[in-house]
């Protein structure tokens, strides 16, 4: 049996930590019930990639690459992309995406994930690095040690998130993932997707 994923996040304090998970409760309890999107249809799908043997992908691939090494196992009945650490305390390991679809913003992305470990998942579009995402355009960002397959729905609206066909950056990765393990899909969607209540987690200390 594979190792469980564990690993969590020495860059995030625990202050840190409490205070951005309690204010993804309250943004998650405004948004709906939980409900994970592989139990259900998928609204509006227009790009997903997801664990397998062989791995299915639809306009979206996952590359490997240096500070991108992964490989794929079997946690529990579900495929996931296990990421393996990086050798540079200081820099995170990430996963990375190619979008081969044009795709204009707005659009949600879900991000399906392992929650085993501390941490707070966060992504970056490498194409428009001075447009970050709003901490209320988030949702279920922060991983809370449940070992259940949890879902990290992020709204993006602007700027347009664009890529021409043939264009030189056509090739490259474009949405980096950091703060995950073992990651099951990625997905995108035009459709506001259901966001999860923030399940109950146990005190570190009682």
């Amino acid at each position: 049996m594979a190792k469980p994923c564990s690993n969590s996040d020495p860059a995030v304090s625990r202050r840190d930590f409490l205070t951005l998970a309690s204010a993804g409760a309250t943004l998650a309890m405004a948004g709906g019930s939980e409900q994970l999107l592989g139990a259900r249809a998928r609204p509006s799908a227009i790009g997903r990639w997801e664990a397998g043997k062989p791995a299915r992908s639809e306009g979206i691939v996952l590359t490997r690459e240096q500070g991108s090494d992964w490989r794929i196992e079997d946690q529990d009945g579900k495929y996931v992309a296990r990421i393996q650490p990086g050798e540079d305390y200081y820099t995170q390991a990430a996963f990375r995406a190619r979008i081969r679809k044009p795709v204009d913003s707005p659009f949600w992305l879900v991000l399906e994930y392992l929650d085993y470990g501390f941490g707070l998942i966060s992504i970056d579009i490498p194409t428009q690095p001075s447009h970050p995402i709003r901490w209320s355009h988030q949702w279920g960002v922060a991983r809370l040690n449940t070992g259940r397959l949890r879902r990290a729905v992020f709204y993006i609206e602007s700027p347009s998130f664009h890529l021409a066909s043939g264009s030189a950056d056509g090739e490259k990765p474009n949405l980096h993932i950091r703060g995950l393990e073992c990651l099951h899909s990625v997905s995108m969607t035009k459709a506001k997707p259901e966001i999860e209540t923030v399940p109950s987690v146990e005190p570190v200390v009682k």
